[in-house]
């Protein structure tokens, strides 16, 4: 018996290290090629310097992996992460654009290990009276970044917003396209809504919305801002609620006091969904405020209530408020430090049942950190971080905490 469980611990030690040599050849593989494209563009000397690789190398302690009330696993992760930076010179026009691949390895969980790309591109057209801008950001992902699912799904995501702006005197007009679409690459059952069973791939969607935006500028460097959205939210599948909704929104951009920064809107919205029960009316709002105290000194505040679209079963939506913080400290021109919090509240208009209680689901979710980063004198940064999440549910089998404690080596060229 002794013997059957010590082949069967050999093996599995044998498969996890074939596994990590199987990601480590892709990363080398990914390594090698940006390598080779940084050499090809050193033939044109105008190219040099278009082209940037970026590599990191990241070593994280996680005491609850699963992110669970009981039981908690922990375990250590190794990340290899490779990409490219290109950002051509342009004169008045700008262009910038990222891609960027990591392998997250876990030590004693394999089964858990995740491969994911990120694109993104960011542009701008600028002539005499108006400008284009647009950007896209593409994610192919298996990590629980941007997700309130705390399971690890294969998914691929994507946003592209597009805006004209034409300026007067002291005005500027915008119009605005966003399209959206996330698909996931998972059917696994996710529970049921208005009576029929669903898995992830019933929540593939698109979005799409255009907006008209005023921006008046009443003080030299601020600009009053007025806007209307109008957009719809359609699953594939038909199983969850399509949905149609209607913003008006009013904000401030530009300086306030000597140092302060300020970008924001609040106003109103109203989302019809196709099943008149999961209708949302109510205030929203999105501000970003950031004071600078100091040349060494920096604090952000970030304010956010809105609506985002959800997993959890027979709720076609979820309202969010959070508030976060980032202060940042300059030591000296190599060290930076850090300390950050925030906090999110997120009800759900619908009651559901989980084990013998029945009510809206309610969550209150709380992160603080901390960190450090020392930069070398050429093109290395070393980054080390703590993360502390609380989460509390009325429903108790939602609740978690969780530790995390990373360093990370990070490098562009």
């Amino acid at each position: 018996m002794r013997l059957k469980i010590k082949i069967h611990s050999d093996l599995n030690k044998i498969l996890r290290c074939i596994i990590r040599i199987s990601i480590y050849r892709r990363f080398i593989v990914v390594f090698s090629f940006i390598l080779l494209l940084i050499g090809l563009s050193r033939q044109s000397h105008a190219a040099t310097s278009w082209f940037k690789p970026i590599f990191a190398l990241k070593e994280e302690y996680d005491d609850n992996i699963f992110l669970t009330d009981s039981d908690e696993s922990e375990d250590f992760l190794t990340t290899l992460a490779a990409g490219i930076s290109f950002e051509p010179q342009l004169n008045k026009h700008e262009l910038t654009s990222n891609y960027i691949i990591d392998f997250e390895m876990f030590a004693d969980n394999s089964d858990q290990n995740t491969t994911n790309q990120t694109f993104d591109i960011d542009g701008g057209l600028n002539f005499n009276d108006w400008r284009i801008e647009a950007d896209n950001l593409f994610r192919r992902y298996e990590n629980l970044t941007g997700s309130e699912d705390t399971a690890r799904i294969p998914r691929t995501s994507d946003r592209a917003d597009v805006k004209l702006i034409y300026s007067f005197n002291k005005l500027d007009v915008g119009l605005n396209y966003t399209y959206s679409f996330e698909d996931y690459r998972n059917d696994n059952s996710i529970g049921s809504f208005a009576g029929q069973a669903l898995t992830y791939q019933d929540l593939d969607s698109d979005e799409n919305s255009g907006e008209l935006e005023l921006a008046f500028q009443f003080w030299p460097k601020t600009f009053l801002l007025f806007s209307n959205r109008y957009g719809t939210h359609k699953y594939d599948t038909n199983k969850k609620s399509d949905s149609e909704y209607y913003d008006i929104l009013t904000g401030l951009r530009g300086r306030f006091f000597t140092r302060g920064e300020i970008e924001g809107k609040i106003g109103y919205r109203a989302q019809d969904y196709d099943d008149p029960g999961e209708d949302f009316d109510g205030v929203i709002y999105n501000v970003s405020l950031v004071e600078k105290f100091s040349e060494k000194d920096t604090l952000t505040i970030d304010f956010e209530r809105t609506i985002h679209s959800t997993t959890y079963q027979q709720n076609a939506y979820f309202k969010i408020t959070n508030i976060s913080g980032v202060y940042t400290h300059d030591f000296n021109n190599r060290v930076t430090g850090k300390f950050k919090g925030a906090y999110w509240f997120n009800k759900y208009p619908t009651e559901t049942i989980e084990g013998s209680k029945t009510a809206k689901r309610e969550d209150d979710l709380w992160h603080i950190g901390t960190g450090l980063s020392y930069k070398l004198p050429k093109y290395v940064t070393i980054d080390l971080n703590y993360t502390y999440a609380n989460k509390s549910s009325n429903f108790e089998n939602f609740d978690y905490k969780n530790n995390r404690i990373s360093t990370m080596i990070r490098m562009k060229f």
